[in-house]
């Protein structure tokens, strides 16, 4: 059992203990537990979603088989699938964080993670940078063809389009 729901677990079961407190305020400073626990709500959403999405499929494939003349609307199937599939993402990435962490062990990773933290400050200005610069090219391109091209008809289109 990971080290947080072994904690979360004597938590909820054992509240009248005088060690409860001590445990919680551990089990708190870490930020590794806070990344574990993203990952167990995330896999609880996503499997909630991926049985959303799979019941909102068969009704839209039950419509369809009962009116296969008319037109079917495919947008609410379309909603479920992007936002399972944007869920699996935040998975995999806090994951990848997480097997990062178990590498900085290895004397390369141990060394690029230093480059890193020395020019962070200057990392930090350039992303900044190139979020300002982006959005104003995003706001032009949508100001400029909004109207016009169905590419450029919200924020989010544009961004996609660059």
């Amino acid at each position: 059992m990971p080290d947080p729901l072994y904690h979360a677990h004597h938590l909820l079961h054992d509240p009248g203990n005088p060690q409860v407190p001590q445990r919680a305020k551990r089990l708190l400073k870490s930020t590794w537990n806070y990344v574990e626990v993203i990952i167990i709500v995330l896999s609880y959403v996503a499997l909630a979603m991926f049985i959303l999405r799979e019941i909102v499929a068969r009704v839209v494939l039950a419509d369809l088989s009962e009116n296969l003349d008319k037109y079917t609307n495919y947008m609410s199937f379309a909603y479920y699938d992007e936002v399972y599939w944007y869920i699996i993402g935040a998975i995999v990435f806090t994951c990848n964080i997480k097997f990062l962490r178990l590498l900085r062990f290895n004397k390369h990773i141990k060394h690029f993670a230093g480059t890193l933290a020395n020019c962070r400050r200057e990392l930090m200005h350039f992303g900044v940078t190139f979020a300002l610069l982006f959005m104003a090219f995003t706001c032009s391109g949508y100001l400029l063809f909004g109207r016009h091209m169905l590419d450029f008809h919200t924020i989010i289109t544009v961004m996609e389009s660059l």
